[in-house]
């Protein structure tokens, strides 16, 4: 029964291996290995307060003075049901320093057509790429609150009668060399809140 689920996590997705860097792009591109491009959810999966819990780090590094933006998304099939937003930068480089993506998605609503909506709780970007932070070594990392600069609301619509896949997916605003992501390690679950 759902009361038994509650709080019960399943684990959808676990990534074991690097994904492939997206550097000097604007194009948006998975993060995830192609051995981690498996989860899906099955027909009918999701329901009013289920929750989708991910937590997603790696490395970045970024151009100095113009970086530009960063936007990550979390996309269920062909759907992009959650945006960062246009993240800030640091217009200080940054080589290789930590970020991490984490958070949860609550459904609102479930059906079919664009129908199935996913609130944003608790999501945040930490990283000393992001604009106005310290160094490394003279403070920690800054934390963008997502949405980035924007009141939290639901993502886009997706159906839940389809059989659809997890991907995380990043897009830079600026294409040069110096703005790379990688991701290192992450998982998703899932859960019946409440």
């Amino acid at each position: 029964s759902d009361m038994a689920d509650r709080g019960y996590r399943n684990r959808i997705l676990e990534v074991e291996e690097d994904g492939p860097a997206l550097t000097a792009s604007t194009t948006q591109t998975s993060l995830l290995p192609k051995s981690a491009l498996e989860a899906a959810f099955g027909i009918g999966y999701w329901k009013r307060g289920k929750v989708l819990a991910f937590d997603f780090a790696g490395r970045i590094s970024t151009l100095v003075t113009t970086p530009g933006t960063l936007q990550l998304a979390l996309r269920i099939g062909s759907v992009d049901v959650f945006l960062s937003g246009l993240m800030t930068l640091n217009i200080v480089a940054q080589t290789n320093v930590h970020w991490r993506l984490s958070g949860e998605l609550v459904c609102r609503v479930a059906g079919d057509g664009t129908l199935t909506t996913l609130f944003p709780k608790g999501c945040a970007f930490d990283s000393h790429a992001v604009i106005g932070s310290p160094a490394p070594t003279a403070g920690g990392a800054g934390r963008h609150m997502l949405p980035y600069n924007a009141a939290p609301a639901v993502g886009s619509g997706f159906d839940f009668t389809g059989d659809q896949k997890v991907n995380l997916m990043a897009q830079w605003s600026v294409n040069n060399a110096a703005n790379s992501i990688l991701l290192h390690a992450g998982h998703a679950d899932t859960y019946v809140g409440g």
